[in-house]
């Protein structure tokens, strides 16, 4: 299926979705969230593999929620090692429900990357490594939805975002799709 064709869809089902509103069960106030897009957005910028998952909890009953995203990414070749890790932190409001329903974020994200690269002499020896340090932030407002069920929730999100890394700045349509895991504190048992 075309992107053209997929962007409306989504849009469709995300409009239909706050027009009719879930509810997750009251206990589950917290949740796990794998985040896909975030992951790809993240690598394009890196030029290396991040992996992305973010937590979830919920404030109060009116409908505000703490959301923490983390970021890491390891690549490792023979010439070459690329580390990055970051965190960011958001608040979300729920217009409907508390946990479920349409929401507006405001978020800030920051990666840093670290890579270490061997350089080789005339006589092909390794004798100097050369490196360098990168960062990526990341400042966003975005609408979404977010549908819950008992085990499962989707998550999808829209809006605009501010990227800066190094003398680079951009501006730019950000769109989200995490899957996640909801759960209360006597899922684990405390």
């Amino acid at each position: 299926m075309k992107l053209n064709l997929i962007l409306p869809m989504a849009a469709l089902t995300l409009i239909t979705a706050i027009a009719r509103g879930e509810a997750v069960p009251d206990k589950n106030r917290n949740a796990l969230f794998a985040s896909p897009v975030t992951m790809i957005v993240n690598t394009g910028f890196l030029d290396f593999p991040v992996i992305s998952i973010a937590y979830e909890r919920s404030l109060s009953e009116t409908g505000y929620s703490l959301f923490i995203p983390m970021h890491g990414g390891y690549l490792e070749n023979q010439d070459e090692k690329d580390v990055a890790i970051g965190a960011g932190i958001g608040l979300r409001k729920y217009f409907g429900t508390a946990f479920t329903g349409s929401y507006i974020t405001g978020q800030s994200d920051f990666i840093k990357s670290y890579t270490r690269r061997m350089e080789y002499n005339y006589n092909n020896s390794t004798d100097l490594s050369v490196e360098r340090d990168d960062f990526l932030s990341i400042t966003q407002l975005s609408f979404g939805y977010k549908w819950g069920w008992r085990e499962f929730t989707l998550d999808l999100s829209g809006g605009g975002a501010f990227y800066a890394q190094d003398a680079e700045k951009a501006t730019n349509f950000i769109a989200a799709a995490n899957v996640g895991f909801p759960f209360s504190a006597q899922t684990f048992g405390f």
